[in-house]
């Protein structure tokens, strides 16, 4: 029997996800939160071999994975996402990041830091804060700087354009109507995470977190602060996160973190 192509196509992925009984994609990669089937293994740093990044510039996700790595001393290769992108066929994985260890791949940043954490730190993420920075601070920190017109001079050089784009011609860019997107994408995991709140109250809260202490974690920088750090990072450039920085008084930890981490590209 011909079926036509979209149906053909739906009918295929269908079967394949039916065919699989371990929760995994059709690629057999874990979908986004969700554990990999089998586990992984990862129990010391000799076990991150042949480490590849699915990375994009700009990305909040994308540097945390490359910094958690990066302040362990753990090298690794960046795979920009055409070249992920080639042979995929529908039903695979293709979002970023991504990240191959000894060629198998793991999805999703929340995953990915879920699994590294014990590793690189010696402990178990701390699931509420690193949910905070994932599904809050990050996103929080997007819609805000989408839905101020102010930060368009500098997040239109992020995709290659110059400055006076933003600057002059922002009543035309896109950028209001994916902040709406990405509301409503969030809106739907209220009843996980609650609803997102304001970028400020998750910097505050962390400010308060590390009271007087250097870093949340103490006398060393942890999980939480590379994480936390990682997601502000790549947009520090735009008014709305230097706008947090210094109306949560982080100045002084940003100081400490950026005398702590690697130097890494956008």
């Amino acid at each position: 029997m011909h079926w036509p192509t979209s149906v053909g196509r739906t009918v295929v992925l269908l079967m394949a996800t039916l065919s699989r009984h371990d929760g995994m994609l059709r690629d057999g990669t874990n979908p986004e939160g969700v554990d990999p089937v089998p586990k992984l293994g990862w129990n010391t740093t000799q076990d991150l071999v042949d480490v590849k990044v699915v990375s994009m510039s700009y990305s909040p996700p994308c540097a945390k994975i490359r910094y958690h790595l990066a302040f362990h001393k753990v090298p690794f290769l960046v795979v920009t996402p055409a070249e992920f992108k080639k042979g995929k066929v529908d039903g695979d994985y293709t979002k970023v990041p991504a990240i191959f260890v000894g060629g198998r791949q793991v999805n999703d940043s929340y995953v990915i830091i879920k699994h590294l954490t014990p590793v690189l730190y010696g402990a178990a993420v701390d699931e509420e804060w690193e949910q905070k920075i994932t599904y809050g601070l990050q996103l929080a920190m997007e819609v805000e700087g989408f839905e101020d017109s102010r930060n368009y001079a500098t997040i239109v050089t992020f995709g290659g354009f110059p400055s006076f784009v933003g600057r002059f011609f922002w009543f035309v860019l896109p950028l209001g109507r994916l902040a709406k997107r990405i509301r409503a994408g969030r809106a739907e995991k209220n009843d996980r995470f609650g609803p997102l709140r304001a970028a400020k109250e998750y910097t505050d809260e962390f400010r308060s977190a590390v009271g007087e202490k250097p870093f949340f974690a103490g006398e060393q920088p942890g999980c939480v602060d590379v994480s936390f750090y990682a997601t502000l990072v790549t947009w520090e450039p735009v008014p709305c996160v230097q706008d947090l920085l210094e109306g949560s008084d982080l100045l002084g930890w940003w100081q400490r973190m950026k005398g702590a981490m690697p130097a890494l590209g956008p």
